[in-house]
């Protein structure tokens, strides 16, 4: 008996000793054991030279502030992996601050905390991504600003995971490139504040470039939308949510195109569901062009839709095609209100199949329609003989277009105009124009590893209530 145990004892004596998985780190890491970090102390990771860390198998971090590589030229990374596995900041957490390049990788039901701010890449030629991926993952921040003060970020957030916080601020005050992905079905982003593209902030210093791919069926919740926020020199600030069941909801407005230039598509069956809705808005510089296309996409505006808003009356394009639908009621403001006001320097394009519910019984006659529309009743087809956009009043009933109430289904209490004919090649013309806008999206933000700054008088938020 003694001679068998001592033979098991030999045996297992040839393999190592297999402890549970720790946090582990490589580099530069300082305080140099992340074990011994506290929330009244702050962390740097890649500071003098590249570093990493990983945590795992239900570790648990706490630091005061994290920096992760703040000198330009280094690499530092950060990796929270598994359920139970979290890291928590009680202040800021930094990736790519000053020019370094920093990275933060959320999976398989771990979890990162930052009680205040989230910068991805802040300063110049600073490089920050953030790539949160699976079910039970989940990013929480008071506010996460995604590309800021000359610097470039991506966040992704995939594969059912979750992230939380009250704003999203993507392309900030100069920022190069700011690009969030919210990608897959049960994947969630989730604002009680506004998610904005191109903001300058309090520095008066014109606002980024931002771009917000939603698509495979996520969803994004938010107090407001706003895209195209502030005058840049950089570029266009852009927004596609695409996809059956992909959807973004916001508790007041959704803005395309403030005081810089902004862009909408909303494709292949995605809905977009607002308080109210504007394309173009307030400054001279500010344009905006809003896409709906595809069988079953939406833009439903639960308190009117603007074209061409603001007392300067800057330029605002919304069209409309193929199967596309934008939906108009008032339900919070004065019966009074108008579901659809186009200003001077508004248009509202109808191509083949696009459809346009306004609430009420006006399918008598297109003047009867009309008087649905406030403002100059700028809504145009495309008519094939001239080559040219024409006013719809010009139009032949059943043959360029058609009224019809509907008393049951989705749209009861809805009047809908749908504009008929071969389909017009200028939809795909603005569609391709669009997709140029945010080719970055993809080709740089895909790369991801898969005081606050209010809106503040600058932005009338009384027209928000």
């Amino acid at each position: 008996m003694l001679r068998i145990a001592a033979t098991v004892c030999a045996v297992f004596s040839l393999f190592p000793v297999m402890a549970p998985a720790a946090v582990t780190f490589t580099g530069a890491v300082d305080p140099s054991d992340p074990l011994a970090w506290s929330a009244d102390q702050s962390a740097t990771v890649a500071g003098n030279s590249n570093g990493s860390i990983v945590v795992d198998d239900g570790n648990v971090l706490h630091a005061r502030s994290v920096y992760v590589a703040s000198p330009e030229g280094f690499t530092g990374e950060i990796s929270v992996d598994g359920g139970g596995s979290r890291l928590t900041a009680s202040r800021v957490f930094y990736l790519g601050y000053g020019g370094g390049e920093g990275s933060l990788t959320i999976t398989n039901g771990g979890s990162v905390s930052v009680l205040s701010w989230l910068h991805v890449g802040i300063g110049p030629v600073a490089t920050g991504r953030v790539s949160v991926d699976g079910v039970g993952s989940t990013l929480s921040a008071g506010e996460m600003w995604v590309g800021t003060s000359r610097g470039a970020g991506t966040l992704s957030i995939s594969g059912g995971a979750t992230a939380t916080g009250y704003a999203t601020r993507i392309g900030f005050n100069r920022a190069r490139q700011g690009a969030v992905h919210v990608v897959g079905s049960g994947t969630t982003l989730v604002n009680a504040g506004p998610i904005t593209l191109g903001e300058e902030g309090s520095y008066g210093t014109g606002g980024g470039v931002g771009a917000l791919e939603v698509s495979s069926g996520a969803t994004v919740q938010s107090g407001l939308g706003v895209i195209g926020f502030h005058e840049n020199t950089v570029g266009v600030n852009t927004a596609i949510v695409d996809g059956i069941g992909t959807s973004w909801t916001t508790d007041g407005t959704m803005d395309v195109g403030v005081y810089g230039k902004g862009r909408l598509a909303i494709t292949g069956g995605a809905t977009v569901d607002c308080y109210w809705g504007r394309v173009g808005a307030y400054g001279r510089s500010g344009s905006g062009v809003a896409i709906v296309s595809g069988p079953d996409s939406v833009w439903a505006c639960r308190n009117g839709i603007y074209v061409g808003e603001g007392d300067l009356q800057n330029a605002g394009d919304l069209s409309v095609f193929q199967g596309g639908l934008v939906k108009s009621i008032i339900r919070d403001r004065p019966a009074d209100s108008p579901l659809l006001d186009i200003k001077a320097d508004g248009m509202v394009k109808m191509g083949s199949g696009g459809m346009l519910a306004l609430e009420g019984e006006a399918a008598d006659s297109l003047d009867q329609f009309l008087e649905l529309v406030d403002g100059t009743d700028d809504i145009r087809y495309r008519d094939l003989a001239s080559g040219t956009w024409q006013h719809l009043s010009g139009a032949a009933y059943g043959t360029d277009y058609t009224l019809q109430y509907h008393d049951a289904g989705d749209l009861a209490g809805f009047t809908v105009l749908t504009v008929t004919g071969p389909i017009p090649e200028p939809a795909a013309v603005v569609l391709a124009l669009l997709g140029m806008g945010c080719a970055w999206l993809t080709s740089y933000g895909r790369r991801a590893t898969s005081p606050r700054s209010p809106i503040d008088g600058s932005y009338d938020r009384t027209r928000n209530e």
